[in-house]
């Protein structure tokens, strides 16, 4: 079935669902429930489907490719064919969340919270996926919360889109184990927290693994500052990450202990205005080795000391994205992103652990639209991704040289119902 046709069918399907229930609601009410002794239970989440047809293979994509990430390279045949240049289409449910939200009596001058929420996206195992679980302490000016969350980096503004990537790789998409303080006083927001990597592990010589952070013993640093008045956003935070991805080497036949560390340090400055159904975001990084948030980079070994002990320098880039919705009912969108990779901090002499090394820069462009009916939401995003492939160059600094770009064109239809 070509391309076009198979397009007219998700439209016909997607159409059908949204007639079905698309009914007027302006409030979404969660389900309440009392447990007695100041404690009440708030249940919440929502069934979503997806449908999505992509212009070209990619291997840089999760969960049965619902969160697409960058097209792959050109890979030609004894013909010269490209042998990724192929449509593919798939649907999926995986993304159906449910979450609870319980609030207990006060601590003191702090009042309790708890929440947790998981989703069917873990299709590898056939198992549900552990997506947040923190306890909170919220006071007048202050707020403590543990647990498992959102990357703390990834700060108050977040773009609004359809695809699951939601703005990877031009922001982090990450969760982790964590500690975070916030304050508030007026228009002052500040934020500081420590993490632990979780289900975002960073790379290194024996696969993805959070040992790289656990044996730095050093959680990442992340701090935040910024303005909030109405709808008015805009601030900076800063993040510092230290990995140890190798605790012995080994030099003949015998091994020794090594405790070499590999430091980092992102930043990224961020606003958002709206003005009635308006509303602009954008935000601009700078990044050190985060390729564990789906970013592309990571680090390289950077030399091999007499001794045998090994060094290593981290990956560069710029990051930027723009987005823009206007509407409430009917919502359009537009999504800008862009990366450019700056190289390594110093030449490399030996592996690069990370991915996309090879890609001098990548771009965004993804016009949206949704639809939302009380309960009922129908959304379709065109989105165009393009990744200039080229050659690694490892005693310049990793710069990428000779560079071509390869794009894919994904077209999502996703219905959810809230519940």
């Amino acid at each position: 079935m070509k391309q076009k046709n198979i397009l007219l069918v998700l439209l016909v399907v997607v159409f059908s669902v949204t007639s079905l229930f698309a009914q007027e609601n302006d409030q979404v009410k969660k389900i309440s429930v009392s447990l007695g002794d100041g404690m009440s239970l708030k249940f919440g989440g929502y069934f979503r489907t997806d449908a999505f047809l992509d212009t070209r293979n990619n291997n840089y994509s999760l969960i049965d490719g619902l969160i697409f990430v960058m097209p792959s390279a050109k890979n030609p045949d004894a013909n010269g064919k490209d042998l990724n240049a192929d449509a593919n289409m798939n649907f999926s449910a995986a993304l159906t969340r449910f979450n609870a939200t319980f609030t207990g009596p006060k601590l003191g001058n702090f009042q309790l919270s708890s929440f947790f929420e998981f989703d069917f996206s873990n299709v590898d195992t056939k198992t549900i996926l552990f997506r947040h679980a923190w306890l909170k302490f919220s006071g007048k000016n202050s707020e403590w919360q543990i647990g498992r969350s959102w990357h703390p980096f990834l700060g108050p503004v977040t773009p609004t889109v359809v695809g699951a990537a939601w703005g990877a790789p031009f922001q982090p998409f990450s969760r982790g184990e964590q500690i975070r303080y916030n304050f508030s006083s007026g228009w002052l927001r500040l934020s500081a927290a420590a993490f632990m990597q979780s289900a975002f592990p960073s790379y290194g010589p024996n696969g993805k693994s959070n040992l790289y952070q656990r044996n730095s013993d050093m959680p990442e640093l992340t701090g935040l500052a910024y303005y909030a008045k109405g709808s008015t956003i805009f601030g900076a935070s800063v993040d510092l990450k230290s990995l140890c991805p190798r605790t012995s080497y080994t030099v003949g036949s015998a091994t020794y202990k090594t405790d070499e560390k590999l430091t980092t340090v992102s930043a990224a400055v961020f606003a958002q205005k709206q003005c009635g159904l308006f509303t602009a975001k954008a935000q601009g990084l700078y990044i050190q080795n985060m390729s564990e948030a789906l970013l592309q980079g990571g680090y390289a070994v950077k030399a091999v000391k007499a001794n045998g002990d090994i060094e290593y320098t981290p990956s560069q880039s710029l990051n930027a994205w723009a987005n823009f919705t206007y509407g409430k009912k009917y919502q359009a969108g537009l999504f800008l992103g862009y990366v450019k990779n700056l190289g390594l901090k110093d030449n490399a002499a030996g592996i690069y652990y990370g991915y996309g090394n090879n890609i001098g820069s990548l771009y965004r462009v993804s016009p949206s639209f949704i639809y939302t009916a009380g309960r009922f939401q129908f959304a379709l995003e065109e989105e165009l991704t393009g990744a200039a492939y080229g050659t690694y160059d490892p005693a310049d600094k990793g710069k990428v040289k000779d560079a071509h770009m390869v794009s894919n064109l994904r077209t999502l239809l996703s219905a959810t119902m809230f519940f």
